[in-house]
């Protein structure tokens, strides 16, 4: 089922597997000149038409496709949605899963105590917060030292300060998971004083400051920063966006700290004989694969759980096999950041990728140096297939979509056999449309009725049942 057929019958759970999954455009237009929201709305699906506006779909009622939205809509609820809409960031996927990870505390390798307070009084009572040192080293310079110093070595942490409530705290190690702030206004000078003790940047805390009385005058209970507060106050938002790219992000730090070492890894990976240092918390988050390795009945938990892998170069290593090296980096890199950079632009067959090894450890391969077949397309091939082994729907989409820009009328059957083989709905749709808009320069091409002949050879029936070659034979 086709996404504009889903969004006539209401079928959200197989929109949100064709949008988040197999990465279908949500504005793409169909025969009929039209796109999915529309139906949504002339079905009166009022959670789908939610669901696609909350997930990039261009309403502008000035434009043909938002005006037929807004006449379309079977009844007044939708026609309010419409009008009420107001376009939202997109969700940046990796700092939820690190919002999930800063709540549930898995793989865990610090455990703070704040004591709770009551009027001047310190209680015995501490909240307790499972944490990881990793993340909080790359995002605090006063974390990274006293992991180094006073608290070197320890797993648990007790901070009995009168100053620290718990509640501030917790937004405050929340904000360093996913450079979110959501706090009452009551908490803003605790939260502040511990970002100033941290060396959190000056920039930041006037930004805070700016919010919060912002909302004081708007009579607000509540500062948010980095998420869709709803407020019409451009000018504020303005001075928000400069301040924010003053500070480093979420991802910047992050990776910039594991490139540079990745301390406090708790693993060590073994791919096609290079090894790599990881945090089990990242692999587990990114993708089901290691989640399911790691965290299940499996024997590569079992020999963490003994000890039996060691993150040090020189100790055991869980053995990774079918992947290269060189992809493997590019899988970290997109764990790490929900991005890699463009394999098309990239410098061959060089690749400058050792940085992501253990110390003294490099994964260039000599054999490589002087090889010039070792091209983009082989390297986004190798990437391609560690996404589809590691189940990583999001990297398989970033490459996906550097692959149709190598689209073109010699290879565009090849590319459909890759969009097949890897299930890629986003590739076949692509070359679906690329081979109709050349039909002129393919209609006689051998691999196009190779192609369309071994579907029905396959199945053994007279009309084809692959829904490619249907929509193709309807054209020709």
């Amino acid at each position: 089922m086709d996404i504009y057929t889903a969004a006539k019958a209401g079928d959200l759970s197989r929109i949100k597997y064709l949008v988040e999954v197999e990465d279908v455009d949500i504005n793409k237009k169909n025969e009929f000149d039209s796109i999915p929201l529309f139906y949504a709305c002339l079905c009166g699906h009022k959670e789908i038409v939610m669901y696609f506006l909350d997930n990039g779909a261009i309403l502008d009622g000035k434009t043909f496709e938002g005006e037929r939205c807004y006449y379309a809509a079977l009844n007044r609820n939708i026609i309010n949605i419409l009008r009420t809409y107001k376009a939202k960031p997109k969700p940046n996927l990796l700092a939820e899963e690190l919002r999930k990870l800063c709540k549930s505390g898995a793989f865990a390798d610090v455990t703070f105590h704040v004591a709770l307070k009551e009027g001047p009084n310190m209680r015995g009572e501490t909240h307790t917060f499972h944490l990881h040192k990793f993340i909080l080293a790359a995002r605090c310079p006063y974390f990274e030292r006293s992991f180094l110093s006073r608290w070197q070595g320890q797993r648990n942490i007790f901070l009995r300060n009168q100053y620290i409530d718990p509640e501030a705290f917790g937004s405050f190690v929340e904000f360093l998971y996913t450079d979110t702030l959501n706090i009452p206004l009551s908490l803003v000078p605790n939260v502040q004083m511990m970002m100033r003790h941290c060396g959190m940047a000056t920039s930041l805390m006037d930004l805070i400051e700016d919010e919060a009385e912002h909302m004081r005058r708007r009579g607000g209970v509540r500062v948010i920063l980095n998420a869709a507060t709803g407020d019409e106050d451009s000018s504020l938002q303005q001075q928000q966006q400069q301040q924010q790219q003053q500070r480093r992000p979420l991802v910047h730090d992050i990776w910039e700290t594991y490139r540079r070492e990745p301390c406090y890894s708790d693993i060590c990976l073994d791919v096609d004989g290079k090894r790599f240092a990881s945090h089990q918390a990242f692999l587990t988050i990114q993708s089901p694969y290691f989640k399911a390795m790691l965290s299940g009945n499996f024997l590569e938990s079992s020999l963490l759980s003994a000890g039996l892998s060691s993150p040090s170069s020189s100790g055991p290593a869980l053995s990774i096999p079918l992947v290269t090296a060189r992809s493997f980096s590019y899988v970290l890199q997109y764990i790490y950041t929900n991005a890699i950079p463009d394999l098309t632009s990239l410098p061959t067959p060089t690749l400058n990728v050792d940085h992501l090894s253990l110390p003294n450890m490099d994964i260039a391969d000599d054999d490589d140096d002087d090889d010039e077949g070792d091209d983009c397309l082989v390297l986004m091939g190798e990437v391609l297939s560690a996404a589809d082994l590691f189940l990583m729907h999001g990297l398989k989409n970033f490459v996906v979509r550097q692959l149709t820009h190598l689209v073109d009328i010699n290879n565009v059957m090849d590319f459909m056999d890759v969009g097949e083989t890897f299930s890629s709905l986003r590739l076949q749709d692509y070359c679906v449309d690329y081979i109709v808009q050349h039909l002129p320069q393919l209609q006689g091409s051998p691999d196009l009725i190779e192609y369309m002949e071994r579907d029905t050879s396959l199945s053994g029936q007279q009309q084809p049942t692959n829904p490619n070659v249907q929509h193709l034979a309807e054209i020709m």
